[in-house]
C-alpha cells in the first residue's frame, strides 16, 4: 500500500519528467524551425519579397510557444506545489522515509518560472529575429 508521501514522491518525479519532455520538444521544435528557415533561405534568393510565408511560420511558431510555455508553467507551478506539500508532511511526521525527507529538503523548483519566462522569451526572440531578418535579407551592394 502507497503511503502520501511515496504518492508525493511519484507525483513530483512524474511531474519533472513532464517538464523535461516539454523543454526538450521546445528544443527540438526551435532548431528543427531554424533549420528550416536556413534551407529555405538558402535555395530561394527572392524569398523576402514573400511575406505570406513570414507570417504563417510566425503564427504557428507563436500558437506552439504559447502551448509550451503554458504547459511548463503549468507542471512548473505543480511540481513546487507537490514539494510544498511534501514538505508540510515531512515537518509533520518527523518519523517519515528518509526518501521523502531528502525529496522535501533537496527539490525545490524555485527556479522553474523565471527558467521558463527567461528561456521562453530568448528562444522565441531568436525565432521570430530569424523568421523577419534571416529570411529577409537585405541586397548586397
Amino acid at each position: 500500500m502507497a503511503t502520501e508521501a511515496s504518492e508525493l514522491i511519484d507525483l513530483v518525479f512524474t511531474l519533472q519528467d513532464r517538464l523535461q519532455f516539454l523543454w526538450n520538444f521546445y528544443f527540438v521544435t526551435v532548431l528543427g524551425i531554424l533549420g528550416f528557415i536556413a534551407s529555405l533561405t538558402s535555395g530561394i534568393p527572392s524569398f523576402h519579397a514573400n511575406y505570406l510565408p513570414k507570417f504563417a511560420i510566425t503564427i504557428i511558431f507563436v500558437l506552439f510557444a504559447i502551448g509550451n510555455f503554458h504547459g511548463l508553467w503549468l507542471y512548473g507551478h505543480l511540481a513546487r506545489d507537490g514539494v510544498l506539500s511534501l514538505s508540510r508532511l515531512v515537518e509533520h511526521q518527523p518519523s517519515i522515509s528518509e526518501s521523502a525527507q531528502i525529496v522535501a529538503n533537496k527539490i525545490k523548483f524555485r527556479f522553474v518560472t523565471p527558467g521558463v519566462i527567461v528561456g521562453h522569451v530568448f528562444g522565441d526572440l531568436i525565432v521570430l529575429g530569424a523568421i523577419w531578418f534571416y529570411l529577409n535579407p537585405k541586397p548586397v551592394r
